[in-house]
């Protein structure tokens, strides 16, 4: 979903997260996007 956002529009939205849920539709774990990737800056 990321790359695609990046690919496509040519931003990336941090404001989005995975779930996982169990077989009764619970979330069990949730991981923000921006916990899913590293930022590396450019060097200046």
């Amino acid at each position: 979903m990321i790359a695609n956002d990046i690919k496509s529009a040519g931003v990336m939205d941090l404001s989005y997260r995975i779930d996982a849920e169990n077989e009764g539709g619970e979330i069990v774990y949730s991981l923000p996007f921006e916990g899913a990737v590293n930022i590396i800056p450019a060097m200046a």
